[in-house]
């Protein structure tokens, strides 16, 4: 016989036993001695908990890993009209879902590879574009040498020499001519591959640093925490979350404003999958505006922009995939939640905040 994991029965056993005994996610997740992140992947059934946890959940709310997990016998041919056809379906959704995943994991693998082989490819080049510059100089600056000595021995000369003097001269005129092209070309060879190699802090890096530096941003910048309160559906509208992950520093004009993780594409000519925005509580929202929806009848929320037409209400997706417009009518009960102001990346450029900056300002303090 084999055995297999319920996720899903895990999943409604955590949350019911938090309910029945109203411990919040982040106290059972100490008692489990494991992060809230990771209680809620095993309560959304994204995540399968490795034995030792396993062992603890069942001491913490006293029963077995069977009655946690709700294993099932291996199919015989007497057990396959009792095995329901959902069951099935839920099986192979998820077995679907991780084909997808590693497929798509694999195909970030290549492009990554590809785009890694491209700069090493145009840094080569640019290497090789220096050094014959350099050695072209090297060259000019002997040429260079040569006629000034050149030069020195015709000024010794008698006068009729002049003519030859002259001469010289006029070589020597177009050779600084010629070593000025050069060294142009060369700067700009040399700014390329500065260019190419100046560090510039990633999307998840910025979002780390004001995260990490938290308390000495609002102690000597006049920051502000600003709540990272989940994740929101860049796709259908998924269930929305309402519970802090985390916080990062924003200016003090950003008071009224909280932070939501984009998931899905819907969304993807503004806002990349897994960028965090910023979103304004208290702003009201007008025509083309970008929002978040909360539909309160199936605790959901999306992140769309919004058109308003006399009776009716459209969320309109921004992306390069065909995603369908949601409408809905004044009997549809959906809330306006936030005005998103832009992306994090968009909201330190609005402010012209370099993180950089930052850091060396924090050193010196």
């Amino acid at each position: 016989m084999t055995k297999e994991i319920g996720l899903h029965r895990l999943a409604t056993t955590l949350k019911d036993f938090r309910k029945d005994n109203k411990i919040s996610q982040e106290d059972f997740a100490k008692q489990l001695e494991i992060a809230r992140s990771t209680l809620s992947y095993y309560e959304r059934a994204k995540s399968e908990p490795p034995i030792y946890t396993l062992v603890k959940m069942s001491e913490v709310m006293n029963c077995s890993i069977d009655e946690l997990l709700g294993t099932t016998k291996a199919i015989t041919n007497s057990d396959k009209e009792k095995f329901s056809y959902n069951e099935l379906t839920e099986k192979i959704y998820y077995l679907n879902e991780l084909i997808d995943r590693n497929r798509k994991n694999y195909e970030d693998l290549i492009m990554s590879k590809k785009r890694t082989e491209r700069m090493i490819d145009e840094l080569s080049m640019s290497k090789k574009r220096t050094e014959r510059m350099f050695d072209e100089l090297l060259m000019s600056k002997k040429r260079t040498e040569r006629m000034f000595i050149e030069l020195n021995r015709i000024t010794n000369r008698s006068e009729s020499d002049i003519l030859t003097f002259q001469k010289l001269s006029k070589e020597f005129a177009s050779l600084l001519d010629k070593n000025k092209s050069i060294e142009n070309e060369y700067s700009k060879s040399i700014k390329e591959v500065n260019e190419d190699n100046i560090f510039n802090y990633s999307i998840t890096e910025k979002e780390n640093f004001l995260s990490s530096n938290l308390k000495d941003l609002i102690s000597n910048l006049n920051f502000i925490p600003i709540d990272v309160v989940g994740e929101v559906s860049c796709g259908t509208p998924s269930y929305a979350f309402n519970e802090i992950s985390k916080s990062i520093a924003l200016p003090s004009n950003y008071k009224d404003c909280f932070a939501l993780r984009v998931k899905g594409n819907s969304m993807n000519k503004l806002f990349k999958d897994n960028e965090l925005i910023i979103c304004c509580r208290n702003k009201t929202p007008i025509d083309g505006d970008i929002v978040i929806a909360y539909l309160s009848e199936n605790n959901e929320a999306t992140c769309k922009k919004i058109h308003k037409k006399k009776d009716k209400l459209e969320l309109h997706p921004c992306s390069t995939l065909p995603y369908e417009i949601q409408y809905y009518d004044k009997n549809s009960d959906i809330n306006i939640i936030g005005v998103v102001l832009g992306s994090l990346t968009d909201i330190l450029d609005l402010e012209n905040i370099d993180i950089e900056d930052l850091e060396e300002k924090l050193n010196t303090i």
